[in-house]
C-alpha cells in the first residue's frame, strides 16, 4: 500500500527544505504561495503513511509545478482551487485542503445533495426557502452536474461515492470564483425546478458567515454556517433544520433525529431501528452508555429485525468501537435478535467504517444502502497543518487502517441489497431500505437467504435482484467467501441438492474465482454428477494452474478414481 522506494528518495523528488511559513496575508505573494507549496507537498510525504497509491510522486511532482508556474496569472481564490485540486489526487477523504482566510466566508443560501435522479437542494436558507426540495439543473449557465464534477476535484476522497458527498464547494462563493463559475460580484445564477413545477431562474447573492466547512459532516437537512440552523428550511416538509435536533417520531425514521444518535423499538413489527450519526458522545448520553441501553432494551424486546443506521455517520472517534464490540460479542452466543440488518451510504465514513467492519464481524449482518465512502482499507488519524501566508490548513492522513479480510482490498463496501434515495422518495418520506425491511421484502443477503430457506430461494432471489440492480456497476449480488460458507453449513447439514444450488450459484455470480469452481465440483461430486464435477475442476485449473488440488481431483477422476 505505501511507495517501495525508501521515503529519503521520494523527499528529494520534490527539493524540498523546511522553510519558515509567511505571515497571514489578505492575498498572499508569489514567492509567499512557491514557498508554502513547496512546505505543503513536503508536509505531504513526510506525515501520510502511503501517499502515492493513488497518484504517482512524479505525477503530483508535474502538477505540482504547473501550478508553480502557472500562479503569475492566477487570481487568489483559482490559486486556492488549484491548490486543493493537487492536495484531492492523492485519492484520500481525510487528506483535504481548505482555506481558512475570511475571504472564503460567503455562502450561498442552499446545500446541494445528489439523489438517485439528479441533484436537489436538500436545504436553504429562509431567505430563499422557495428553493428548498427543488432540482438544480445549471449553476452558473452551465449543467449542474458538470459544475458538480468540478467541485468535487477540489475535495479528498477514497472513492466514487464518498466523492459523491463532497458538494460542499457548491455553496462557496470563493471556490465557486475560483472555479469561474461566477465573477467578481459573486452573484451566482440558478436554474432550478421547484417541487411544485415552476422553472426558477435566480441570482443568488452569497451571505456572510464564518470560513469554517465543518458543516460538510452535518447530514443534509443542514445548510451552510450563516445564521442559526432556525434560519434554515429543509427538503422534507419544508421542516426547521432546528427541528431535526429533537427526536420526533411522526418524521420517517431516518429523519426521526439527526444529532448523535436514537433508538425506536418497533415491537408492533417485530423490530428494532437503531441510528447512529457520530462515533462520539451525545450531548445527553456517552456513546457507551447508548448501546448499553441499546443491548438491554433489545434483549428485552428481542426482535426479529435488528436495524443499525449509519447512512449519516461521517465517523468521529474510533476508539470507542472497541467499546462496542466488547458489548456486541458478550451476546453473540445467543443473539437477541434473528435477522441484523446493517444500513450503510456515501456518509459513512472514517470511524463509522470502523463501526461497520465490528458490526459485521460479529453479526454477518446483511448490508443494505449503496456503499460507503471509504473501503475497508483506508487511511485515517488525521492532523492539521496550517499556512498562514495564504490562509490554507491541511489535513492529513497519518495512519493506514487494514480492516476486514486480507482479500477485501476493493474500492466499495460490499452491499447486499441496493436502496438508493430518490428525491420521490425523500420529499414524500419514503425510505426504500427501512420501508422494505419492515415490510417483510427479503432484503438479507444471498448467503443468509441461502442457509435457512435453500439454493432454489437463493436462485430467486438472485435473479429478482439481478433484474432490479443488475445495471449498477459497483453491486456484485454475493461475498463469494460467504455464500461458499452457506453451501458448506448446507452440504454439512446432508443437504446435498440445496449445496449443489449454492455452489452452482455461486459460480456464476464469480466465474473468475477458481475457488467457487472447485466448491462445484465438489457438490457436483457429492450428488453422483463426475463429468460435471470434472469440467468445474478443469475450469478451476485454468483459472489456477498451480492448485495441487485440483490437479489431482481431475487425476482421480480421469483414472476412475
Amino acid at each position: 500500500m505505501s511507495d517501495p522506494r525508501p521515503r529519503s528518495k521520494v523527499l528529494a523528488l520534490f527539493g524540498l527544505a523546511v522553510i519558515a511559513l509567511a505571515g497571514a496575508a489578505e492575498a498572499a505573494s508569489e514567492s509567499t504561495w512557491r514557498a508554502e507549496l513547496r512546505e505543503l507537498a513536503r508536509s505531504l510525504v513526510a506525515t501520510h503513511p502511503a501517499p502515492f497509491t493513488k497518484i504517482g510522486p512524479r505525477a503530483f511532482e508535474q502538477r505540482l509545478a504547473l501550478l508553480e508556474r502557472e500562479l503569475p496569472r492566477l487570481a487568489e481564490e483559482e490559486r486556492v482551487v488549484r491548490a486543493m485540486e493537487l492536495v484531492a489526487l492523492l485519492g484520500d477523504g481525510h487528506t483535504t485542503l481548505l482555506p481558512k482566510s475570511p475571504a472564503f466566508g460567503s455562502w450561498y443560501p442552499f446545500r446541494a445533495y445528489e439523489l438517485s435522479d439528479g441533484y436537489f437542494v436538500t436545504s436553504a436558507h429562509e431567505s430563499a426557502a422557495e428553493l428548498a426540495g427543488a432540482r438544480i439543473l445549471e449553476l452558473g449557465g452551465r449543467p449542474v452536474a458538470e459544475v458538480a464534477a468540478r467541485a468535487r476535484a477540489l475535495c479528498g476522497a477514497d472513492n466514487a461515492f464518498g466523492a459523491s458527498e463532497n458538494l460542499y464547494p457548491l455553496s462557496n462563493a470563493g471556490l465557486m470564483r475560483g472555479l469561474r463559475v461566477v465573477g467578481e460580484d459573486g452573484l451566482l445564477l440558478a436554474k432550478l425546478v421547484a417541487t411544485d413545477g415552476r422553472i426558477l431562474e435566480r441570482r443568488l447573492a452569497p451571505l456572510d458567515g464564518p470560513a469554517s466547512f465543518e458543516w460538510r459532516f452535518r447530514s443534509e437537512v443542514f445548510g451552510p454556517p450563516v445564521g442559526e440552523l432556525g434560519a434554515w428550511v429543509s427538503a422534507y416538509g419544508h421542516t426547521s433544520a432546528m427541528a431535526f435536533r429533537t427526536a420526533d417520531r411522526r418524521r420517517p425514521l431516518h429523519l426521526v433525529y439527526r444529532r448523535a444518535f436514537v433508538a425506536v423499538p418497533l415491537p408492533e413489527q417485530k423490530a428494532y431501528y437503531v441510528q447512529v450519526n457520530f462515533v462520539a458522545d451525545g450531548p445527553d448520553e456517552s456513546f457507551r452508555a447508548f448501546f448499553q441501553r441499546v443491548a438491554a432494551e433489545v434483549e428485552a424486546q428481542r426482535p426479529e429485525k435488528l436495524i443499525l443506521d449509519l447512512r449519516y455517520n461521517a465517523g468521529g472517534d474510533g476508539s470507542l468501537v472497541s467499546e462496542v464490540l466488547r458489548d456486541l460479542r458478550s451476546r453473540l452466543d445467543q443473539p437477541p435478535w434473528r435477522r441484523p440488518f446493517l444500513l450503510v451510504g456515501r456518509k459513512t465514513f472514517s470511524a463509522a467504517v470502523q463501526l461497520v467492519d465490528a458490526f459485521l464481524d460479529g453479526t454477518g449482518a446483511s448490508v443494505v444502502g449503496e456503499p460507503a465512502g471509504a473501503p475497508l482499507e483506508m487511511a485515517g488519524d488525521p492532523v492539521s497543518i496550517s499556512f498562514p501566508g495564504t490562509g490554507l490548513e491541511l489535513q492529513v492522513s497519518t495512519y493506514f487502517h487494514h480492516l476486514g479480510r486480507s482479500d477485501d482490498l476493493g474500492p466499495h463496501l460490499r452491499v447486499d441489497v441496493p436502496a438508493p434515495l430518490s428525491s420521490a422518495d425523500y420529499l414524500a418520506g419514503r425510505d426504500p431500505a427501512v420501508d422494505d425491511i419492515l415490510s417483510g421484502e427479503e432484503m438479507r443477503s444471498l448467503p443468509a437467504v441461502a442457509a435457512e430457506l435453500g439454493g432454489a430461494a437463493a436462485r430467486r432471489v438472485y435473479q429478482q435482484r439481478a433484474r432490479k440492480h443488475g445495471h449498477l456497476s459497483w453491486w456484485t449480488a454475493a461475498d463469494e467467501h460467504a455464500l461458499n460458507q452457506a453451501g458448506n453449513q448446507l452440504r454439512d447439514a446432508e443437504r446435498k441438492a440445496d449445496a449443489l444450488e449454492v455452489y452452482r450459484l455461486n459460480a456464476e455470480i464469480h466465474p473468475s474465482s477458481w475457488r467457487a469452481w472447485e466448491n462445484l465440483g465438489d457438490g457436483q461430486l457429492d450428488t453422483g454428477d463426475r463429468a460435471g464435477a470434472l469440467a468445474s475442476y478443469r475450469r478451476g485449473l485454468t483459472l489456477n494452474p498451480e492448485s495441487e488440488a485440483l490437479r489431482q481431483a481431475i487425476v482421480r477422476l480421469e483414472g476412475g478414481g
